[in-house]
């Protein structure tokens, strides 16, 4: 069951929420889909570039296949509950990779949003799944930015985020510990 902020309009929400959507065990069994040494530092925006001053963060992509067909899947059904009940949008599903962040100490994503030209252009919803618990790191916060305030996402562990990808959204630069989080994008055909 998807829930958003009290604070947010019934109208308009800046992100949608549930929790408990995978367990500890679905949450390491994730974390472990990535091989050692296959983590490859973030980029930003539609030409992919790198720029620590914008991002820093350790990135492995998750292909769909039959091995990870089962998580694909839970999304999918997790987005279209969401959507549902909250956005309403056009929705054709994933055509990009689901990724595995990883946000050791000092490493952030300063304010941008999922959404840009080329192929980023037809994302509709984005999602984070919190994989790390909240007490394995202090700092690294996903906020998000609306009329000239920012509110926190939920840190539990298993807890799915969606939200418009044109929203402006942060992840504060993580003191200790590390923050793991798994982040994909539903598309649809261009807003109109």
């Amino acid at each position: 069951m998807f829930t958003f902020p009290p604070e947010q309009l019934a109208d308009y929400q800046d992100f949608a929420y549930g929790e408990a959507i995978f367990n500890d065990t679905e949450c390491e069994k994730i974390l472990s889909l990535v091989p050692p040494g296959a983590m490859t530092a973030g980029t930003v925006g539609d030409a992919r570039s790198v720029d620590h001053g914008i991002r820093r963060a350790e990135v492995a992509r998750i292909d769909w296949n039959e091995q990870h067909d089962w998580l694909y899947q839970r999304l999918n059904t997790c987005v279209q509950q969401c959507n549902q009940s909250f956005y309403r949008y056009v929705l054709t599903g994933f055509i990009e990779n689901l990724e595995i962040i990883r946000y050791p100490l000092g490493h952030h994503y300063d304010w941008h949003q999922d959404f840009a030209s080329g192929p980023m252009s037809i994302r509709k919803l984005s999602l984070v799944v919190q994989l790390a618990a909240p007490e394995a790191y202090e700092g690294g916060d996903l906020e998000f930015f609306t009329c000239s305030k920012a509110s926190r996402a939920p840190r539990t562990r298993g807890t799915v985020i969606v939200f418009p990808s044109y929203q402006v959204h942060r992840v504060l630069p993580v003191q200790s510990g590390i923050r793991h989080s798994l982040v994909g994008w539903v598309s649809g055909p261009h807003f109109r």
